[in-house]
C-alpha cells in the first residue's frame, strides 16, 4: 500500500526570515519535483487546489513542494517588500530546501497569477523541465491599471463596470503614477510598498516568455482579475476552462483541469 507522507520544511530568505512548505512524498517517489507557488496573497500550504494537486501527483508517485512566500500563510517576514525578483530568488531557495529532505533530478514549476513574472527570467525558466502556468498574471503593466481603475471608479461611479474593454476610457495615468509612488498601500490584509508597483507597471512578461511545448497554460474563461486577453503570448499547450473564474478551484472547475495538469507533469 502507498502511503502517503507529509513533512514540514523551513528554509531561509535572503533576509534570513523563515519560510515555510509542505513537502509530500511517498516511498515510490518518481525523481521529479513538483514545486508550487501560489498568487498574489494567496497561500500554497492552505489552498484547495495546491493540496488537491499534490494528493493527486502523490498518487501517481510524483512529489511535490508546496511553500509560502514572505509574509504570507506559514511563512515570516514582511510582505510589504514583495517584488518579482524576490519571488524569483524564494523559489530557487525552494527547490534547494527540498532537495536536502528528498531526492530528485528534474524539477516542474506550478504556479497561479503572480509567481509565473519569474519565469521572464531564461536562466530560472531553464531550471524547470515542465512549467504549468495557472490564471498568469504576466501583464502587469496593463493589469496593474486595470485594477486600479475598478478601485477608483468603485468609489466615484460605482454603477459603472470596469471591464478589460472599456478601463482605459476612464484611466487617469497620473493618479495611477502617483498611486505607484505611495510608500504603504493596504490591500485586502497586508500593506504593500512602492517597490512592487514601480517595478511592475512598466513590465509585460508575457512578451519575455516564448511559447514552449514544456509549458502548460490553463484559464478561466470567465477570470475577470486576470482577463485571457491580457495576455499578448499565447501557448499551444492550453486548457481553456468553460465558465472558469480566476480561482478555478471550485469542484466543478478544478475537475476539469486537475487531471490534464498531472498527465502533462508526469509525461516525458
Amino acid at each position: 500500500m502507498k502511503t502517503k507522507q507529509t513533512k514540514l520544511i523551513e528554509f531561509k530568505n535572503r533576509q534570513g526570515e523563515i519560510l515555510r512548505g509542505i513537502l509530500t512524498f511517498n516511498r515510490y517517489s518518481n525523481p521529479q519535483l513538483v514545486v508550487m507557488m501560489a498568487g498574489f496573497e494567496r497561500t500554497a500550504t492552505g489552498e484547495k487546489k495546491f493540496k488537491a494537486l499534490a494528493d493527486a501527483l502523490v498518487a501517481q508517485d510524483i512529489p511535490s513542494f508546496r511553500f509560502d512566500h514572505t509574509g504570507i500563510g506559514l511563512s515570516d517576514g514582511d510582505f510589504s517588500k514583495i517584488n518579482t525578483a524576490g519571488l524569483g530568488d524564494e523559489l530557487v531557495r525552494a527547490v534547494r530546501a527540498a532537495k536536502k529532505k528528498l531526492s530528485f533530478e528534474g524539477v516542474a514549476y506550478f504556479a497561479h497569477s503572480l509567481p509565473p513574472c519569474v519565469m521572464a527570467d531564461e536562466k530560472k525558466r531553464n531550471l524547470f523541465k515542465k512549467i504549468i502556468f495557472m490564471s498568469p498574471a504576466l501583464n502587469q503593466k496593463e493589469l496593474l491599471r486595470y485594477w486600479f481603475t475598478q478601485k477608483a471608479m468603485k468609489k466615484v461611479r460605482p454603477q459603472t463596470k470596469i471591464t478589460w474593454n472599456n478601463y482605459k476610457k476612464y484611466l487617469n495615468e497620473n493618479d495611477f503614477l502617483e498611486y505607484c509612488r505611495q510608500k504603504q498601500k493596504i490591500t485586502k490584509a497586508h500593506y504593500v510598498g512602492s517597490e512592487y508597483f514601480l517595478e511592475n507597471s512598466r513590465q509585460d512578461y508575457s512578451s519575455q516568455i516564448p511559447d514552449s511545448e514544456n509549458i502548460l497554460h490553463i484559464h478561466g474563461e470567465k477570470d475577470e482579475v486576470v482577463p485571457i486577453n491580457s495576455l499578448n503570448v499565447k501557448f499551444k499547450n492550453r486548457i481553456m476552462v468553460p465558465e472558469g473564474d480566476h480561482d478555478l478551484e471550485s469542484p466543478d472547475l478544478l475537475s476539469q483541469w486537475l487531471v490534464p495538469a498531472v498527465n502533462f507533469l508526469k509525461n516525458d
